[in-house]
């Protein structure tokens, strides 16, 4: 069982995300945060495996977050889940060591597909 927290500032991709992973036994979500600051007092209450982390959010945005969740928690799997698709994004994202990058507008296996291959050593 993978433990997630989905951070977004948007309610309405929470909800999708609950919807995608409802029925899956592999995925538990076990956390969502609207913003960074929240995202690390989820992650420190429920210490998930892997946090689905957006960018462009208000009061502490996804590459802030990134950047203390590798310091605090090194084996906690990232992946950015963002709309940005600029290459200085993602060259950001990489330098911080997160694990995975992927556009909000993939499909449902593939990031199913990319959950699994990041817990996995990918």
């Amino acid at each position: 069982m993978r433990k997630v927290v989905i951070v977004d500032d948007h309610s309405i991709i929470l909800d999708g995300y609950s919807f995608i992973f409802a029925g899956n036994e592999n995925i538990k979500i076990v956390g969502t945060a609207s913003n960074g600051e929240e995202a690390l007092l989820t992650i420190e209450s429920a210490l998930p495996d892997i946090v689905l982390l957006d960018i462009n959010m208000p009061v502490m945005n996804g590459l802030e977050a990134a950047k203390t969740i590798k310091e605090r928690w090194p084996n906690i799997k990232i992946i950015m889940l963002t709309m940005f698709s600029q290459v200085a994004y993602i060259k950001d994202s990489m330098s911080l060591k997160v694990d995975g990058y992927l556009l909000k507008n993939c499909d449902k296996k593939t990031l199913l597909e990319a959950i699994e291959d990041v817990m996995n050593g990918g």
